[in-house]
This record gives C-alpha cells, structure tokens and sequence, in this order.
C-alpha cells in the first residue's frame, strides 16, 4: 500500500484493516475516492465508521464476485501466481491461458471482499466447456474454492448453449474436489501430466 493508504487504513480496526489490505488497487482507491469527496471532516468520519463496519462484517460473512479480468491482475497472475505456485503445470501454462492466441468465449476474474483470489477462462467445442480455473496459491480452504466454483458454474449457465464442463486435474487432491463438484473421469492425458474430468449440466 502507499503512504497515503497506510494513514487510511489506520482509522479502521484490525479486523478491518486486513479486508481493506487486501483488496485490489482500484477497490482501495474506490472507498478512500469515497471518504475524501468531501473536506468536511465530520462526514469523513462518519464514511470511514460506516466502511469499518462494512469490512467487518465481511470479515465474518465474505462476499465473493465474478467480473471480467483486469490487464492489470491477469499481469498480477502471469507473474506472481505462477512463480509461487507449486504445480509445475500450471505455473509453465499460466502465461499461455492468460496471453493465448486463440480468445476463449469467456474470461473472468473472481474477487473475495475485493480481493483476488481466482481467475476463469471457458473455451467451447460441440456444447463442452472446457474450463481452465486457476486459485491463488496458498488458498486451500475449500468451502471457499466450492463457492467461487459455484459462482462460475452459474455463470456460464446463464449464458447458456453449453451441455457440460470439462476440468483438467493434475493432483489427486484436485481431483477429489472436483469429485465433490459432481465431475467424473473422463480420459488420461498423460502426456500433459493430467487427468480430464468432466460433468454434465
């Protein structure tokens, strides 16, 4: 954070504190845009305690969204996600699904409290989509990797003219989440060190 953020986030509890650090840049910059439209600083304060209860209780109830992906945090996932991450398939094809030649039909970025924590991309052929859903590393809590696979899910429903999903696993504990989602094996790709699950819609 800057110095000017630093001083901000002062005026909010510890709790708060943390939401607030971790969310992306342009969040930051929205909420304090927000408190310092105005030199009075009464209203200053009473903006600052209306967010610290805000980030409070997103502290204790998290609130996930799906958006389209930021050049800026797909450069963020190029970068640091690939070189923290410990499967040595993804980080090496990590710059390529961001960065491709061929556009998949979808492309999205997922944010908790406003901070990200996974990013999407669906390619479809015949009616499959074929989604690639990266987490940040070090996420491991899956209550939280089912509900931003949930938000996905929904999304591409939405959008409709799709009959399934298809998934690439690389570890068994990845392929035991997926499981859980309701996928199924569905071929060996041993070439690429991966197994291909698949789940109708």
């Amino acid at each position: 954070m800057t110095p000017k953020q630093e001083d901000f986030v002062k005026s909010f509890s510890s709790q708060a504190q943390v939401v607030f650090s971790e969310m992306v840049p342009a969040y930051q910059e929205g909420y304090m845009a927000y408190v310092y439209q105005t030199s009075n600083p009464q209203t200053q304060k009473r903006r600052l305690r209306q967010l610290n209860k805000i980030f409070c209780r997103l502290a204790e109830e998290p609130s996930f969204y799906l958006q389209p992906l930021d050049k800026e945090q797909g450069q963020e996932i190029v970068t640091n996600w690939a070189s923290l991450s410990e499967d040595s398939l993804l980080a090496a094809s990590l710059k390529e699904s961001l960065w491709g030649k061929e556009p998949p039909q979808a492309q999205g970025e997922i944010l908790r409290n406003g901070a990200l924590v996974a990013f999407y991309q669906l390619s479809l052929f015949s009616r499959i989509g074929h989604l690639v859903l990266i987490f940040k590393p070090g996420l491991v809590d899956k209550h939280v990797m089912t509900t931003i696979y949930q938000l996905v899910e929904n999304e591409v429903v939405q959008k409709g003219h799709i009959d399934g999903l298809r998934l690439k696993a690389t570890n068994t504990a990845t392929e035991a989440l997926y499981e859980q989602w309701g996928f199924q094996f569905k071929e060996d790709l041993s070439a690429e060190g991966a197994r291909l699950f698949q789940k109708s819609l």
